[in-house]
């Protein structure tokens, strides 16, 4: 066993300084550590909670036999976490003023993504997609928000509510390759077998991406007059 004096000076200096549940720079309190060997390398057990949040998180790190001039040990990245780091997906700002629940769903998708269960976040990623293309279809067309948003099928919202107006045509292209893919992950069949979830996130991207550019492009062409007399 590693004495707690040793862990809590340099190992949770260096190691544990970031609680993961709330993200936030700790000195964490370490409530148990146990070190043991296996297959020729000692691992360390580190039980620790975060003095902000109050909860409990779990590291087992790799220990090499190597001090340093201090006589400290050198610790290296831990070979397991728990709970592991989220991360999450930046938007910008016009998407997430516009589909505020496409962007907590596609988060929750990517939390379950993260804990491995990939089929099961498909379709996630699919019900967060049609929010944003509906939510988009409704910036466009306000006047008929309730016809769109009670709509149940994403094709017809992306092929008759996205109106036929520049930049559109090529958010519309991208948008059916991901309504297309996403329905992999919601059918019996799966018909796009050369393709897999990170081709279905590559097609949400794009169509955002579009989405943002048509936004931005849209405010900037309205709101900038030309000046007379130039």
């Amino acid at each position: 066993m590693i004495s707690k004096d040793i862990l809590s000076s340099k190992f949770v200096d260096d190691y544990i300084n970031e609680c993961p549940h709330c993200n936030k720079g700790i000195q964490a309190e370490i409530l148990y550590q146990y070190s043991e060997d296996f297959d020729g390398t000692t691992y360390v057990d580190v039980m620790g909670k975060c003095p902000i949040c109050k909860r409990i998180f779990w590291g087992k790190y790799n220990y090499e036999h190597l001090f340093d001039p201090l006589g400290f040990p050198q610790f290296i990245e831990p070979a397991t976490y728990y709970p592991q780091k989220q991360t999450e997906t930046a938007f910008s700002k016009e998407i997430s003023t516009i589909s505020k629940e496409f962007v907590k769903q596609y988060h929750q998708a990517e939390t379950v993504e993260q804990l491995g269960i990939s089929d099961v976040c498909g379709l996630a990623y699919r019900r967060a997609f049609e929010h944003l293309v509906k939510d988009f279809a409704v910036v466009l067309n306000p006047d008929k928000q309730d016809e769109i948003l009670s709509d149940t099928k994403l094709s017809n919202v992306i092929a008759n509510r996205l109106p036929e107006k520049y930049g559109i045509e090529e958010i519309k292209e991208i948008a059916n390759r991901a309504w297309w893919l996403g329905n992999d992950y919601a059918h019996y069949t799966k018909h796009y077998v050369d393709k897999d979830i990170s081709d279905l996130k590559e097609c949400i991207d794009i169509t955002q991406n579009y989405m943002t550019l048509y936004l931005k492009y849209n405010h900037q062409v309205s709101t900038i007059e030309k000046k007379p007399n130039r």
